[in-house]
């Protein structure tokens, strides 16, 4: 797990001035637990460090004591910028919601081609088959398709950056 990880763990960033006159919760406690346990594990704390730091993990300790205990074990610096801060999306999540977009249009288009396409060619069909008049159809039901898929490519990446970027400030 990587450092940064490893903060985004808490409830808060304790890393930030404005929290840490917070009181932690259950949950930060159990992670800076973990992570004193994991340090005792690489030879990081004596067996007396661990206990002493553990027993400190009261209810009543803020965030900013947490960093405390913590502070020689994992890098403190500044936070990395959340991109999500920003209104932005995951990456994984603006894939697949660019992805689906993608897909119904292409379904869309599909539908477009492939229904009134197959009506007229049984139509042509049932006429006697003639001269092929359907071609006019399929070629003009099917440019949208073909286009969709041409374009495919940057339509979806767009979109994906659409979505990391957030909503257009107002």
């Amino acid at each position: 797990m990587s450092v940064d990880a490893r903060w985004r763990g808490f409830t808060y960033d304790p890393r930030l001035p404005e929290h840490a006159r917070l009181r932690s919760s259950d949950a930060d406690r159990d992670l800076v637990r973990a992570l004193l346990r994991e340090a005792y594990a690489e030879g990081r704390l004596t067996e007396s460090d661990l206990e002493s730091r553990s027993a400190d993990l009261t209810p009543e300790l803020t965030l900013g004591g947490l960093l405390e205990l913590v502070s020689d074990l994992l890098p403190t610096g500044r936070p990395e910028p959340d991109p999500l801060a920003a209104g932005g999306m995951d990456p994984r999540v603006a894939r697949a919601m660019a992805m689906a977009g993608f897909r119904g249009q292409l379904m869309k288009d599909l539908a477009v081609f492939l229904g009134p396409g197959a009506a007229c060619v049984l139509v042509w069909w049932l006429d006697g088959r003639g001269l092929f008049w359907p071609v006019w159809i399929l070629v003009y039901t099917g440019i949208p398709l073909l286009l969709t898929l041409v374009r495919a490519r940057t339509r979806i990446a767009l979109r994906e950056r659409e979505l990391m970027a957030g909503p257009p400030p107002r």
